[in-house]
């Protein structure tokens, strides 16, 4: 595996787990209220994952454009492409201030600061990244997601250690409903994923092998979502909350619990920094100036005031269709090279 299939995976991996996976709030909508085994919707949807980032990165490398509504063109033609572009603006604004909503939520859970002054804060933390484009979140994904991976491995692990598994927890059934809640996770994921991937991949090109760099995150994927549905099997009372993993490690020890802490908000920030670039070059039309940055970054505030529950459960799923859409003409692309 070469430095740039890390690269990659590192990018894909800090997209794909953002507030609401780490959080578990994700985990709990997705793979725990299905009614049946947690593993079937995990799969799944990590399946997913690997097929359609590989596809995206070989289609971005074989026909050299690295440009998104670029490659929607070339994917879906023109007229598609601006009505997918124009949605999928909407949900990159949308998860950018999801994540500035869910930075305010834990500050003012934590009673650090008030929500509004954590979401002023983490406006201008995100700013250096968000003006040095694809150079600046290859990198800060590159150092960031291996600590936020580990960190939430060592928060896992540590609720599991604490607890017993009962068996009957893991027993399979309701398979239709998890097969089709695996899809929705993977999809609206995947709309988010693959605006970055292909704005990012002319700087990855090099030596890359996509489908190493995709497994690998799904591999990660797989299983940070095992050992934190695991622990939140074991916590029934926490899938309701808007961060369930918060709660469940705040019963274990203070070290697990700032360890946890510190692992979700670094899954917050690189999730922010590569959504919020895609959100902004949207806005800007791609023609950068303070004062539309300015406007930017002042409408992300306002909305980010929605409750970062609402994101995950009411706007998320909207975007799964879209996805799905992507993937079928990612795919038929393929098929024709």
């Amino acid at each position: 595996m070469s430095k740039n299939d890390l690269k990659l995976s590192f990018l894909y991996t800090g997209t794909l787990i953002g507030a609401g996976f780490a959080s578990g709030s994700e985990i709990a909508v997705y793979f725990l209220k299905t009614g049946g085994c947690f593993l079937i919707p995990l799969i799944f949807s990590c399946c997913i994952i690997i097929l359609f980032g590989t596809l995206a990165v070989k289609t971005s490398f074989k026909t050299w454009i690295f440009q998104y509504s670029g490659f929607m063109d070339e994917i879906m033609g023109k007229k598609a492409s601006d009505i997918i572009c124009f949605f999928t603006g909407v949900f990159f604004f949308v998860l950018f201030t999801a994540m500035i909503s869910a930075f305010g939520s834990l500050c003012q859970s934590l009673g650090l600061m008030s929500n509004k002054m954590a979401r002023i804060l983490f406006i201008f933390m995100c700013v250096p990244v968000l003006i040095n484009g694809p150079k600046g979140i290859i990198k800060a994904n590159g150092i960031l997601v291996p600590l936020l991976v580990v960190g939430i491995i060592i928060s896992s692990v540590s609720v599991l250690k604490n607890t017993s598994l009962n068996l009957p927890d893991l027993m399979l059934n309701n398979v239709s409903a998890g097969f089709i809640k695996g899809a929705e996770f993977a999809f609206y994921n995947m709309v988010s994923c693959v605006p970055v991937l292909i704005e990012c991949a002319g700087k990855l090109k090099e030596g890359t092998k996509p489908f190493s760099g995709c497994i690998l995150t799904g591999l990660i994927v797989f299983l940070i979502g095992a050992l934190m549905s695991c622990a939140l099997v074991l916590s029934q009372n926490a899938l309701n909350e808007p961060l369930p993993m918060l709660l469940v490690t705040k019963n274990i020890s203070n070290t697990v619990y700032y360890i946890y802490i510190f692992s979700f908000v670094l899954s917050v920030y690189t999730t922010a920094a590569s959504n919020g670039f895609c959100a902004m070059e949207w806005v800007l039309n791609k023609k950068f100036s303070v004062l539309k940055l300015v406007f930017f970054l002042a409408a992300s505030y306002f909305v980010s005031s929605v409750s970062f529950a609402v994101f995950v459960e009411k706007f998320y799923v909207v975007f799964s269709l879209i996805g799905l859409a992507e993937f079928i003409a990612v795919v038929l692309k393929n098929l024709k090279f």
